[in-house]
């Protein structure tokens, strides 16, 4: 339907819209119908009824007007209003966009709150705050650093092979250099050596004083013959460390010291056969400890310690806790937050980050126990990365929770050096023959 804008003639007329292709050309036969208003009207009535029917007319007509905010279709025929602030600051030359696109871009309302100024760039902080810089300060501060480099480090004329440029820029020759204390040491060894075989070279070398050295005993070992004289019952062992020695309750047994005892290496000592005394070993110096690199077996074992409630008259002892294994025990206490907790067992116990994993096997966590209410508590899976996760069954509660774990060791001692354990996979052997 065509509809006529103006008829200007008998056989003339201008059309509101332009008429179709299909339709134009010379010669067309043209009719003009008359219609009623009312067919009109119920035309468009048919028209709004068919957009009403989608839904969104009245999903918009449903919603209730707010300040700065924007209706948005959130499904077919459903809409929400959305404050303007989502949407971000207003983007007309598409420099947001082009940010966005970039990776790791994630303050754009910040980058846009930026007024712009001749001469500056933009410098993004740790904290994810964003500023801007002077480009003419930059270069001001760079060719000052560098006007000092050059005024410190300016090399001064007239070098030779034999000299170097100390830490003020001066040359010093090589041979006024220092040396340090242990290459000293060093030299002076090397030329009292000298001087000693200097002199023992001006010696005359009689056969009765080489007869007598030849019967001395050397630092590396001798040949005895007839009785040795017994050695006193405090012995002293050289080394790095404090010095131990044997002391026993009965004095009419004396102590041998083992032949893998040297200056430096520090020997194992043993009682002679039939020994029936208590042997007691002890240490001087300030740590007052004793260090066993190797397995320490026992026939049983205490601690002993002055009584913490009447020290000056009364000893308390304990027995140690023996086991079929190598057993590391983790014990401590953690509170609540909404519920859950997490402990870091390196962190607890302020050790290295991977300790706990290297060092353990068969990781089982003992007990978990709620030490401020009845409300259960659980732990939330396996371990992993020596974090115990712990879960309530209350999710506001924030009670003081108390932990166990237990592991084997499995490091590097046990799996191939210990005599007690299988090679390999370090599980303790607490079965094997007597020796003959």
């Amino acid at each position: 339907m065509l509809i006529i804008a103006e008829i200007t003639g008998q056989n003339s007329g201008r059309l509101f819209d332009n008429c179709p292709v299909a339709a134009a050309g010379a010669g067309q036969p043209l009719r003009v119908r008359y219609q009623p208003d009312g067919s009109r009207v119920q035309a468009a009535v048919r028209m709004m009824r068919d957009l009403l029917t989608t839904g969104n007319l009245e999903a918009f007509a449903a919603l209730v007007g707010e300040e700065d905010a924007v209706p948005v279709f959130v499904g077919p025929g459903v809409m929400k209003l959305v404050p303007k602030s989502e949407f971000g600051p207003d983007d007309i030359k598409g420099n947001l966009a082009t940010f966005a696109a970039l990776e790791n871009i994630a303050n754009l309302t910040e980058l846009a709150a930026i007024a712009k100024a001749n001469d500056q760039f933009i410098i993004m902080g740790a904290d994810g705050t964003i500023t801007l810089k002077s480009i003419k300060s930059m270069t001001d501060a760079i060719a000052e650093y560098a006007t000092a480099i050059d005024e410190k480090y300016t090399l001064p004329a007239g070098g030779t092979e034999d000299q170097l440029i100390d830490g003020a820029g001066a040359l010093t020759a090589k041979s006024d250099l220092p040396i340090s204390q242990a290459t000293q040491s060093a030299l002076d060894s090397k030329a009292n050596a000298s001087a000693t075989q200097s002199a023992l070279d001006s010696k005359a070398n009689a056969a009765a004083t080489q007869n007598a050295l030849n019967g001395k005993a050397s630092l590396s070992g001798a040949d005895f013959t007839g009785a040795v004289s017994a050695i006193s019952a405090t012995i002293s062992v050289k080394g790095s460390i404090p010095a131990y020695y044997l002391q026993s309750s009965a004095a009419a047994y004396a102590y041998t010291m083992s032949a893998n005892i040297s200056d430096t290496v520090y020997g194992s000592w043993r009682v002679q056969a039939g020994f029936k005394g208590a042997v007691l070993l002890e240490c001087y110096g300030s740590d007052n400890r004793v260090h066993i690199p190797g397995a320490l077996s026992k026939g049983s074992g205490t601690f002993l310690i002055d009584h913490p409630r009447d020290p000056a008259n009364k000893n308390l002892r304990h027995g140690f806790v023996e086991a079929p294994e190598y057993v590391n025990i983790y014990r401590g206490v953690v509170r609540l937050v909404n519920g859950k907790a997490a402990v870091n067992i390196d962190d607890y116990f302020g050790m290295m980050p991977g300790t706990f994993s290297a060092l353990n096997a068969d990781i089982m966590i003992s007990s978990t126990q709620n030490q401020e209410g009845g409300t259960v508590v659980w732990p939330d899976g396996k371990m992993a990365g020596g974090i115990l996760n712990i879960t309530c069954a209350d999710e506001a509660c924030n009670d003081e929770i108390a932990w166990m774990v237990t592991g084997r060791r499995k490091d590097a001692f046990v799996l191939n050096l210990d005599p007690n354990c299988e090679r390999g996979t370090g599980r303790f052997i607490p079965e094997f023959d007597k020796e003959d």
